[in-house]
């Protein structure tokens, strides 16, 4: 899950540089997703996540829920499937806590500049995000079929950002999000880390300012917790 939540922190370098009207549309679709997301309070939904490396034919696949609010920014994905663990991620530091195991790891950033990159995916603002990212390409996916929500049957747009600071660039590739662009819902994130493992994070069920406990964004461990700190 430490990747899972690094995506969304970090992004390299990509190639050859994309057609105007690709850019345009691009620009559209992020536009329309900071105009969804603008006055949100809190989101939530379910995920499905997959992970591939170079040293193994099947993907690694897990599943759970995502809760997210604006302030303070902080996000929680609770992992169900194959092993229960609990993510909190806020603009200072991430937990990993594996309740089976009894065991909590905090990772404390150093600067505000991930964390910031962080809160522009799901808290989006147009003019904040060019000071981030560039759009390097676009392409349209379509929708799913099967899907039970109508808007995820709708066809997407992938688009593809490149960090503009070169620091980001020892810890990603790429971040791909795709978005509904008639109506700006985000439905998956994707990205390639430096180590060449490519995790796809497939978003359900987007919900915009549900009903959540305050609680949640805050949990106390339960007694005899091994916890451990990282300074990134």
């Amino acid at each position: 899950m430490f990747s899972t939540i690094a995506v969304i922190l970090a992004i390299g370098c990509l190639g050859l540089p994309a057609a105007d009207d690709d850019i345009e549309r691009a620009k559209a679709a992020l536009e329309k997703l900071a105009a969804r997301h603008a006055k949100l309070s809190t989101m939530s939904g379910s995920f499905v996540q997959e992970i591939r490396t170079p040293l193994s034919r099947k993907p690694i696949t897990s599943e759970g829920t995502l809760t997210f609010q604006r302030k303070p920014a902080c996000a929680v994905f609770e992992l169900s499937k194959p092993r229960r663990s609990i993510v909190r991620f806020d603009e200072r530091s991430y937990r990993v806590y594996r309740p089976e195991e009894k065991r909590a790891e905090t990772f404390i950033f150093k600067a505000n500049d991930l964390a910031s990159a962080f809160v522009q995916v799901f808290a989006p603002k147009a003019k904040e995000m060019e000071k981030i990212f560039r759009v390097a390409s676009s392409r349209s996916v379509p929708g799913n079929a099967a899907a039970k929500n109508e808007a995820d049957k709708l066809p997407a747009l992938e688009i593809v950002l490149q960090p503009l600071d070169k620091k980001f660039e020892n810890h990603f590739v790429e971040l791909r999000l795709v978005i509904e662009p008639t109506l700006g819902g985000l439905r998956q994130i994707a990205y390639t880390n430096a180590q060449g493992d490519t995790v796809a994070i497939l978003i359900r069920d987007l919900k915009i300012d549900p009903k959540v406990d305050p609680k949640l964004f805050d949990p106390a461990l339960p007694e005899g917790t091994t916890t451990k700190v990282h300074r990134l």
